[in-house]
């Protein structure tokens, strides 16, 4: 049951408070008893007399036991203006069929108010679906619908040069708006082409060229550089490619020689002979660039019975090393003027390791654990 007309007259102060149902038939006055037994026993208005309108702020309705049951009823106007409808000076009220009515229903009242749905009676509203307003049951679309589905897709941008509209895919409004992308870009000769919409966009790339560039040799230091695609061309320095001790460095652009050689970068392998004059030196040679030097022997390592070995021309130089052995084997002897001790030597150089004692032992047989001229220790 809603209110479907409320009238105010502002010359006494009074007003009359109806309630009708959808035929306009008269179910309760202020004051009145609803067939049910539900009595209207207050209602709640605000006036402005100033700016001519009153305002129905509130109502109670009990039924026949006194208990409150206004929830069972919702009021559809809330605000009235007072005009002149007859001419006579006389102040009445706008009069709407709800309150989401917009034109007065007085005949010849040409006066119209701003008003909005709101709420949902159904419950099922959604982007496909309309809403049932709360207070006039009419069907309407909110300005914010809930969506049956959050899926979204790119799907047009007008004459828009730097947005597209991202739309719902399940009713087609606009989700929001973003800025084109592409993920190749704009070229010299041609604008980006939005990777979303398909719309091209932004301006030409000068540095990102449709075909390679040829190049062709100007002087020993320079050649140009040309691109067919937009005709773009300049001059600049030889680069690239690596000098070596017979041959220029080659520009990786133009193919030309340039720069200077390069005497410690040798494009052969070297020849390494012995030096006749000076055994401590051998003499490495390039047929690159007829290049060559004496350096020392190096590397290798001397025992006690040869000198190193050079580990680039393989000649032996420098002295034997009696302390590096070129085997760990050792022979023994009692020692001539002493028959308690032994005498150990190097097999390899027959050089003297050390002595030690002979000790008392069960077995004939054992072995010795020494250092040089130092006694450590016997075992069995």
């Amino acid at each position: 049951m809603n209110f479907k007309e409320i009238e105010y007259n502002l010359s006494d102060g009074s007003f009359n408070f109806e309630l009708k149902d959808i035929y306009k038939h008269v179910v309760m006055t202020a004051g009145g008893v609803f067939a049910l037994g539900h009595e209207l026993v207050n209602v709640s208005v605000e006036v402005n007399e100033s700016m001519g309108y009153a305002y129905v702020s509130g109502f109670k309705v009990v039924d026949a036991r006194g208990n409150d049951v206004s929830y069972f009823y919702k009021p559809a106007i809330f605000k009235v203006n007072s005009v002149d409808h007859l001419g006579g000076g006389v102040a009445t009220t706008h009069i709407f069929d709800s309150p989401c009515d917009t034109q007065c229903n007085i005949d010849g009242c040409e006066y119209t108010r701003a008003v909005a749905h709101s709420g949902d009676l159904s419950g099922e509203g959604n982007c496909n679906k309309a809403y049932i307003c709360e207070n006039c049951g009419c069907a309407y679309m909110p300005e914010k619908v809930k969506h049956i589905s959050d899926k979204t897709v790119i799907y047009r941008c007008g004459n828009d040069l730097t947005l597209h509209e991202v739309v719902y895919v399940c009713c087609g409004s606009v989700a929001y708006k973003e800025e084109h992308y592409s993920k190749n870009g704009a070229t010299c000769k041609t604008l980006a082409v939005c990777d979303g919409c398909g719309r091209t966009y932004g301006e030409l790339d000068p540095n990102n060229h449709e075909q390679h560039p040829t190049y062709v040799k100007l002087n020993a230091d320079n050649h140009s550089v040309f691109y067919p695609c937009c005709s773009m061309s300049y001059d600049e320095k030889h680069s690239g490619g690596k000098a070596n001790c017979s041959e220029l460095a080659t520009c990786e652009h133009c193919g030309t020689g340039y720069g200077v050689l390069d005497p410690n970068n040798h494009s052969g392998t070297p020849e390494i002979k012995a030096n006749p004059e000076h055994p401590e030196l051998h003499i490495e040679s390039y047929k690159c660039c007829g290049k060559s030097k004496a350096e020392a022997h190096s590397g290798g390592k001397a025992t006690c019975l040869s000198p190193a070995s050079c580990e680039v021309c393989g000649v032996s130089y420098g002295k034997p090393d009696s302390h590096n052995h070129a085997s760990e084997a050792m022979s023994y002897q009692v020692e001539k003027n002493n028959a308690s001790m032994h005498e150990a030597y190097h097999v390899c150089c027959n050089g003297y390791a050390g002595k030690f004692i002979i000790m008392a032992v069960l077995q004939p047989a054992f072995r010795v654990q020494f250092v040089r001229n130092a006694v450590l220790n016997t075992v069995t």
